[in-house]
């Protein structure tokens, strides 16, 4: 390892530290900094959302003379190009357009509350109070975030996505604020992308703090160092290292499948933690309810994501005998707690009763439920974006009548050998209770709130309905490394690793135990930005790594 540990080492380790440094003016793209330059280097890890951000805030500084990019795939984006529900603000322009009441508090209680008392509210703030700005960012790269949704666990309608294209097609909301935000940054002369480079270690001292890092040339197969005068992590979660993280901390989730790329490993918090980082509720990873059964490769261990605007926009689940179980816009941990309680793949009639301690307290198992939609809910969430779902990937199965769902329900039980029979009558049922309580004539049993459409046009076979099987899967890692208000990667002790800023799911500790839809990407732009600032400002302070940001 290119660092010396917490205690301090021998001469000879000394010796080898210096060799690494010797070695790397010769690889290095530019030499570090004097001490107390005005024009320094950074090098930023990760090239996913919180990454970008971080890039486009630094080389607009007059204090940065170089930003490095290291991202070990051979392209940027990582999980942020796949996300699809969209991104949280308050404020925004589109908010204030469609007339929405939402406040910085509500946001804050909102996220405080799904992340069942774990959050560093600290940070919640930041993120809250910062969202309006992280709206505007995103919209400067030409991004149109004019549609507005409510995902579960919120209040208000306050995540925001793209409208289609002219055309009817959809835009891809993750994807095109990653392909925006590379465009915008690199015809900066300032910026050096090292792709297919992966970072093995920091180059560290307990004297100076993080002054490089390690690297793997995966194209040359050689080892290398870049000097940096101060590091931004942004690698990303854990929620694909089976055999690592996942089995350290959280074995009981080892089973399910993933929405995650292979490239979750969690290196970011690996090698920070070799260094003495401190982490944060590495044991929370989030399993998001709705990940789509492929009908082609239903046991694939890589699962499309069944985004959360799609319940956001009407959907209602039904469990395998064509009952609702939950209240669909509940946060996502509950509602993975209600499909392993009240959709397992078992011959057991499910248990209805329970509160929310039992719901989260449920252990996975392998269960599956029915996301049913109808044209209103088409229609809310975009026909276009949805006719990917149902036209392109083959998720979706139409069907005209209860008759039809009945069917679909039974032979999908009986392909898992369930001797389930789905009653039409106990359908039909379903939808008659589900219509009253979105017309307001009963409250509804589960504790739903809000209803984006009442099924009528369907019930009444004017309208389709659209079915598709889905299954909770591994989505998103809340714990990581323990960061200040400043993004300043923390030490065992409790105080700032000289040189070094965490930002992005790297991090822990801003969403608890667990996570809200749209704060992922929010999150991104919020502490991708607040990292940049805070080596802004150590560089216009002279550099001095001790000095109290």
């Amino acid at each position: 390892m290119v660092h010396q540990g917490r205690d301090q080492q021998g001469l000879n380790t000394r010796v080898i530290v210096a060799l690494w440094f010797a070695m790397a003016a010769l690889v290095a793209h530019a030499p570090v900094a004097e001490a107390g330059g005005a024009h320094r280097r950074v090098v930023v890890v990760g090239g996913g959302l919180a990454g970008l951000s971080a890039v486009r805030e630094l080389i607009a500084s007059d204090e940065v003379r170089e930003v490095v990019l290291v991202e070990k795939e051979a392209r940027v984006g990582g999980n942020s190009a796949k996300a699809t529900s969209g991104i949280n603000g308050v404020g925004s322009k589109a908010q204030v357009d469609q007339q929405v009441s939402d406040s910085t508090d509500s946001f804050k209680q909102d996220t405080v509350k799904a992340g069942r008392g774990l959050c560093d509210e600290a940070l919640v703030d930041i993120l809250v109070q910062d969202s309006k700005a992280a709206i505007e960012f995103v919209e400067k790269a030409g991004i149109e975030l004019s549609v507005l949704s409510q995902l579960g666990g919120h209040t208000q309608r306050r995540t925001h996505r793209e409208p289609n294209q002219p055309d009817g097609r959809p835009r891809p909301i993750g994807f095109d604020i990653i392909k925006a935000s590379k465009e915008e940054v690199l015809s900066s002369p300032k910026l050096v992308v090292r792709t297919s480079c992966t970072m093995l270690d920091f180059v560290y001292s307990s004297g100076n703090g993080v002054t490089g890092i390690q690297v793997l040339n995966q194209q040359a197969g050689t080892k290398e160092i870049l000097l940096a005068d101060a590091v931004v992590l942004a690698t990303g979660g854990y929620s694909a290292d089976r055999e690592g993280l996942l089995k350290q901390y959280a074995p009981q989730l080892g089973g399910l499948p993933t929405t995650n790329g292979a490239w979750a490993q969690g290196d970011g918090v690996k090698a920070a933690t070799q260094i003495g980082a401190k982490t944060t509720l590495l044991e929370k990873v989030q399993v998001h309810p709705t990940g789509f059964v492929d009908p082609k490769v239903p046991d694939a261990q890589t699962k499309f994501l069944a985004p959360e605007a799609l319940r956001g926009s009407g959907a209602v689940l039904l469990n395998r005998y064509g009952q609702r179980f939950c209240n669909e816009l509940a946060p996502r941990d509950v509602v993975s707690g209600c499909v392993w309680q009240r959709s397992a793949i078992t011959q057991v009639v499910p248990d209805m009763t329970g509160g929310e301690a039992e719901l989260l307290a449920q252990a996975p198992r392998a269960a599956e439920a029915f996301l049913v939609m109808d044209d209103r809910a088409v229609e809310l969430f975009g026909s276009s974006a949805f006719g990917f779902y149902k036209n392109v990937k083959k998720f979706f199965t139409q069907s005209d009548s209860y008759a039809g769902l009945a069917m679909y329900m039974t032979a999908m039980n009986q392909q898992q050998d369930l001797d389930i029979e789905v009653d039409e009558g106990v359908v039909r049922s379903t939808f008659e209770a589900y219509k009253k309580a979105a017309d307001g004539e009963l409250s509804d049993e589960f504790g739903r709130t809000t209803f984006q459409t009442n099924f009528e046009d369907a019930m009444g076979g004017e309208a389709a309905f659209y079915i598709a099987r889905i299954t909770p899967s591994l989505h998103y890692s809340m714990g990581g490394l323990a960061i200040t208000p400043k993004a300043q990667v923390l030490n065992e002790s409790g105080q700032p690793i000289p040189n070094l800023f965490g930002a992005g799911e790297v991090t822990g500790g801003v969403h608890g135990g667990n996570r809200l839809g749209g704060n992922s990407l929010l999150e991104c732009v919020v502490f991708g930005r607040v990292a940049a600032r805070s080596v802004i400002e150590l560089f216009a302070s002279n550099g001095d790594p001790h000095e109290e940001l």
